[in-house]
């Protein structure tokens, strides 16, 4: 059993965790992106505290939240070690989707994905949609829960990421040769 004390601070720990992480994902000039050259090179993480990893579970959701590849700093697998790794980030397709019911009824047409960093980040134009799962398991919520999540920054559309993968496989083909 624990006393009250014990419980009030561990609740405090928790919420300040949970601050920490979303304060690091809120921050980009703080944000490191990392890699190491070893077995698993193509896993890219975020560090969302001094030493602490989460990843990417797919690049999907690391171009559509807008990450730039270049920004990917890499290790050598010595250094793993010197990080503590927590689990994965979730990958937008499988993030909560939301958009607004007003009080009459009727529904909003945007939809947002709420994702690691707690803020709601809205889905540009339905192939977007489309590729994150469509309408399928999006929740209805009212103004008041609507106002409370933060905004973030709108994912890119799903043309925007696959030019860039287009260019950059383009340009990759074109070095090696």
């Amino acid at each position: 059993m624990y006393t009250k004390l014990e419980l009030i601070k561990y609740k405090n720990d928790w919420e300040n965790k949970v601050q920490e992480d979303r304060n690091s994902l809120r921050n980009p000039s703080k944000i490191r992106l990392i890699r190491f050259d070893g077995k698993d090179k193509g896993t890219v993480y975020l560090e969302t505290s001094k030493n602490t990893l989460r990843a990417f579970q797919d690049p999907l959701t690391f171009e559509l939240l807008g990450f730039n590849w270049g920004n990917v700093d890499v290790y050598p697998e010595i250094d793993r070690k010197k990080f503590h790794f927590e689990k994965s980030l979730h990958e937008v397709n499988k993030c909560k989707k939301i958009r607004l019911k007003f009080a009459d009824g009727t529904v909003a047409n945007e939809i947002y994905v709420i994702w690691d960093d707690g803020k709601k980040h809205h889905v540009p134009d339905t192939e977007t949609l489309s590729e994150i799962g469509g309408f399928k398991n999006v929740e209805e919520i009212d103004l008041e829960e609507f106002n409370i999540t933060p905004h973030g920054q709108q994912l890119l559309d799903i043309f925007t990421v696959r030019t860039k993968v287009l260019l950059k496989d383009t340009f990759r083909q074109m070095q090696n040769k």
